[in-house]
């Protein structure tokens, strides 16, 4: 067949043409089966000519609702929908749709407000913005009347906004359709969530009002929040708890035992975070900051917190170690009960603090470089509950401070009982004359003079009984040793001129001595008769504010086996080597720390308090068994220290031993002496020449950045 020049051919079968558009003819009939459709109609189904808003999923609705067959369109011909971010048409009320709290701070400008709410159009959205889930409200009718949008339920737990950041007040309604206003559907909104709600606590409906009556669809929403970020121990580690400190949480990243296969597993955490309502798949983001001290609030513990630790133009914890790392993923999604729970791996630094924070939200942390400046503002208040923190708003719902400790695990000893003749002189005596009425005698063949100073003798000679006298001081001279004794002339009587004599300094008893000269053996201080261990009774105070958590293991106290040696010289490493073979803890390693203290006799003579003169309190050693005086550096490796009971006990108060064992353990963690020998106790507890009651703030910094051996 042929069609004329304004045509074009449709269905030769049935020699049907079809007008075409100009310039060949006044407008297009489109080609439709076994007809054309006339201007304005459009081919439904492919195979009936139909005005466009009758065509509802290839069916063409008359104007009662029915089409030719008789079948009911009902209100597909209006086609109402209310979209919400890509929910499923048949889900909307049964699953429907999700939001989470907008509680982050996307434009960085404090409010915590939506960024596309702070009044900016749509083009200028932040970058990644995710807070609002849009909602398209659209209807294609077939006849004219009204459409409205409404809310029932917890309405007040979200907000919605047009496309140009307006706050829009429900309900909301329109005329359909609308000449003046054609482009007003399908309309756009975005919806913010406010606060938590129950298990799709708002509905949204959009109702069309017609001539062919009332149609509906409807959308449910869930508002849900993190309401909380929890730090929980791993299963088969040390148990989270307080943290003295700062009253967060500590962590134990040690071995359970020096056995320990799994190191690594015990520096991991859980970081768990609860929504409302407690509904599963929902994605939760989480965030860890490396934060510094807080250094204004419930501390006082710790002095000079700036040099310790704390960076005041932002950056992470200056303790040079790495930062704690996540296990992923880092984005979990919450199970059944509400939870989503992610691993943390924490590092083994003590004092390393740590805050979390999560949310429903991808992009809630503050925009970098600004995020870690305002977390570690926001730590040094540790906020509980959001709030304003140095003008900063801090909606996201963060975790209690988190932070590391160590464990030092003590083991003391100390020297076998000496016998009385390890701790006496046998000699003979001479030329007794009386001062002022009282005896002075010689000492013969002693090299090292006053040694005997507040001590005790016992004299002997033939024909008299033993007599026991206190040393009450020397003459100061070395060459004849002369020794002033509390003996009166009238007690001397007619006794001859020389006989045997046993002397003994200060270190022993009356009551000792006495049992000495009859023959028995004895003990010094304590009444089994060996040295008393090291007081470790103040270590755990000493020690609090460097975050390591000394530990006494009685049960790894080998034996008081350890060879009497009155005078130690700390320079002879066969001294060492007698007490490193009864040790009974290993030496100590980067995950299992450990220090060996045990109770010595005296230093060498002439640091012995026995006379006046430069007197030693205490050693320390490197497990290789070179030495360290006390007047020298510490090891930088975890090594033994010895502690001089008797030179303590002679010259200083009773607090002094513990100082001491907490000084000398300091030496083995590498903490130096620090002040000046001029000005005794400005070094703190690591002075040199008198310790004071603590560690200065560059001891305790030094001791935070010991990493073991």
């Amino acid at each position: 067949m042929c069609c004329a020049d304004h045509q074009y051919c449709c269905n030769a079968a049935i020699s049907l043409c079809c007008e075409r558009g100009p310039p060949q003819g006044a407008g297009l009939e489109e080609c439709c089966g076994l007809e054309c459709c006339a201007t304005g109609l459009v081919c439904c189904g492919g195979t009936t000519c139909c005005d466009p808003c009758r065509c509802v999923d290839d069916v063409c609705c008359d104007s009662s609702g029915a089409t030719a067959g008789a079948a009911v369109c009902g209100c597909d011909n209006i086609d109402l929908d209310l979209d919400y971010g890509g929910v499923d048409e048949a889900e909307e009320e049964t699953v429907g749709g999700f939001v989470a709290v907008n509680d982050d701070d996307d434009d960085g400008n404090g409010n915590g407000t939506a960024d596309f709410a702070d009044g900016a159009a749509n083009s200028a959205m932040v970058a990644g913005e995710d807070d609002l889930k849009t909602l398209t409200v659209s209807i294609r009718p077939c006849d004219t009347g009204t459409l409205q949008l409404t809310c029932t339920g917890a309405c007040g737990a979200i907000r919605l906004y047009d496309s140009d950041g307006n706050l829009v007040t429900l309900p909301k309604g329109w005329t359909v359709p609308n000449p003046q206003q054609p482009q007003q559907l399908p309309a756009i909104f975005y919806v913010e969530g406010v606060s938590p709600t129950a298990v799709r606590g708002v509905s949204l409906k959009a109702r069309f009002d017609g001539d062919q009556g009332p149609c509906e669809d409807v959308v449910k929403l869930t508002v849900y929040k993190v309401t909380s970020v929890v730090w929980e121990t791993r299963s088969g580690n040390t148990a989270l708890d307080e943290c003295p400190n700062n009253k967060g949480r500590r962590v134990f990243p040690d071995k359970l035992h020096p056995e320990d296969l799994l190191p690594a597993a015990r520096q991991e955490v859980d970081l768990v975070a609860t929504i409302d309502p407690a509904v599963e798949g929902r994605t939760v983001y989480f965030w860890v900051w490396d934060v510094d001290d807080p250094f204004d609030q419930m501390n006082p513990t710790m002095p000079e917190v700036s040099l310790i630790d704390d960076t005041p133009t932002g950056g992470p914890d200056n303790r040079p170690s790495p930062e704690g790392r996540w296990s992923p993923p880092a984005a979990p999604t919450t199970g059944a009960d509400g939870k989503a729970r992610v691993s943390f791996t924490v590092s083994m630094q003590p004092g390393n603090n740590y805050r979390a924070a999560a949310s429903g939200l991808s992009d809630a942390p503050p925009n970098p470089p600004d995020d870690q400046a305002k977390a570690d503002a926001i730590n040094n208040e540790q906020p509980a509950t959001p709030g304003n923190f140095d003008g900063y708003k801090v909606p996201l719902t963060w975790s209690q401070m988190l932070t590391v400790w160590r464990k030092l695990h003590v083991e003391t000893d100390t020297m076998a009982r000496p016998t009385f003749a390890q701790n006496t002189v046998s000699t003979q005596w001479n030329q007794p004359r009386f001062i002022n009425g009282q005896l002075w005698i010689d000492i013969l063949d002693q090299a090292n003079g006053d040694d005997f100073e507040n001590g005790y003798i016992q004299i002997s000679a033939p024909g008299f009984p033993n007599l026991i006298s206190v040393i009450i001081d020397h003459d100061w001279s070395i060459l004849d040793d002369d020794i002033h004794t509390n003996i009166s002339q009238a007690t001397w009587g007619s006794r001859p001129n020389s006989g045997a004599c046993i002397a003994s300094d200060d270190d022993l008893s009356l009551a000792t001595f006495t049992a000495g000269v009859l023959g028995s053996d004895i003990g010094i201080g304590t009444p089994t008769g060996y040295l008393p261990l090291p007081d470790t009774s103040g270590l755990v105070a000493h020690y609090q504010p460097a975050y390591i958590l000394p530990i006494h293991e009685p049960s790894a106290t080998s034996t008081t086996g350890i060879p009497f040696i009155k005078n130690m010289n700390p320079e002879t490493k066969a001294n060492w080597d007698a007490a490193r073979l009864l040790r009974g803890l290993p030496v100590s390693t980067p995950e299992y720390w450990t220090a060996y203290v045990f109770a010595a006799f005296q230093a060498e003579a002439g640091e012995d308090a026995d006379q006046e003169e430069t007197n030693t309190k205490g050693i320390n050693t490197h497990p290789d068994g070179s030495t360290r005086a006390f007047w020298t550096w510490g090891s930088a490796y975890t090594g033994m220290a010895a502690i001089f009971q008797e030179v303590i006990r002679d010259a200083y108060p009773a607090y002094q031993e513990q100082r001491t064992v907490a000084h000398e353990i300091a030496h083995t963690l590498g903490a130096p002496h620090l002040g000046a020998q001029a000005v005794p106790g400005d070094g703190g507890l690591m002075d040199e020449t008198d310790q004071g009651p603590d560690f200065l703030a560059q001891s305790l910094k030094t001791l935070r950045e010991y990493s073991g051996p």
